[in-house]
């Protein structure tokens, strides 16, 4: 998938979440080990931080989460999360997804796949 279908297709799931129900927990997992629950904060256009003039400036949709519950972390603890997130994954702790660092699959509380990249 390229990264507009991947951006198009997370950003439409989780604004749908986001809509029908703001408080609803997801569980997000990635291919690498790491699994944990969240709520969806907010959802806003955002940029990768390079300036204006920049040819690497990209703007982009994200969605601003609060972690509630770390299922798993992979091996590699540190130098995933930090890659993913820039910092420690922790609880109550707000973080960004976007098509930047996609999980591979989005489930609700009960465990119905809503999403898969």
């Amino acid at each position: 998938m390229n990264k507009r279908d991947l951006e198009v297709s997370l950003i439409g799931l989780l604004g749908k979440s986001y809509r029908d129900n703001h408080e609803k927990v997801l569980k997000f997992e990635w291919e690498d080990g790491l699994k944990f629950e969240a709520v969806i904060d907010t959802l806003s256009e955002t940029d990768n931080g390079k300036e204006l003039d920049d040819d690497e400036f990209e703007e982009y949709h994200a969605c601003f989460i609060t972690v509630k519950k770390i299922i798993q972390i992979p091996t590699d603890y540190n130098n995933v999360i930090s890659e993913r997130f820039g910092a420690s994954l922790e609880v109550n702790k707000g973080y960004e997804i976007s098509y930047i660092n996609a999980p591979n699959k989005i489930y609700d509380i009960d465990g119905i796949l809503l999403w898969e990249s």
